[in-house]
């Protein structure tokens, strides 16, 4: 039998997690481009986030496949609804950050300012509701008030979770890049 602990154990342990997220990541693209992307995108990120929790929780056996199968099934509408919401609301800071002007110079100035806090109080909700829906059961609009919750009472965690994001985004955008333009030469 293999003994799981040591140095190899370690390397184990480690290339188990590697292939758990892989798995799970792989899933999430999939059942993506099931729903289509309009309509999977949203069930795909919570049933990711349900076999997360469930994993991070210490659970001895997470069927993955089935886990994010019935995550994905029986909180679809949910979750298309709050995909569908967070969708509308970036669509109007957007609109409101770059079309909308007022007459008056200070006006504006002070405007701008409120709709660019609006911005990054949406953004940090964003990092926050798909967990928050994933582990806690409750009403659809409390979702919102508890993301935004522990985005503002945590201000570390935020802000370790915006570096880890503007990481991940450093380290494969300029693959994608090289490879797209590579295919144009």
């Amino acid at each position: 039998m293999f003994d799981n602990s040591g140095v190899v154990g370690g390397f184990y342990r480690a290339g188990e997690t590697v292939l758990f997220l892989v798995y799970v990541n792989v899933l999430w693209i999939l059942f993506s481009f099931l729903g289509l992307i309009i309509f999977g995108l949203g069930p795909s990120t919570l049933a990711m986030f349900t076999v997360f929790r469930r994993w991070a929780m210490g659970a001895p056996d997470v069927r993955v496949f089935t886990t994010f199968w019935q995550a994905f099934r029986a909180d679809f509408v949910k979750a298309n609804a709050l995909a569908w919401l967070l969708f509308v609301f970036g669509l109007m800071i957007y609109t409101n950050l770059n079309y909308f002007t007022l007459p008056s110079e200070w006006l504006h100035l002070i405007f701008r300012y409120v709709i660019i806090g609006a911005a990054l109080l949406y953004g940090a909700m964003l990092l926050y509701i798909f967990p928050v829906m994933a582990h806690y059961e409750t009403n659809f609009f409390r979702y919102f008030k508890n993301a935004v919750l522990i985005a503002v009472f945590q201000p570390l965690r935020t802000v370790y979770l915006i570096a880890a994001c503007f990481t991940l985004y450093h380290c494969f955008i300029p693959y994608l890049y090289y490879y797209y333009f590579l295919e144009q030469a």
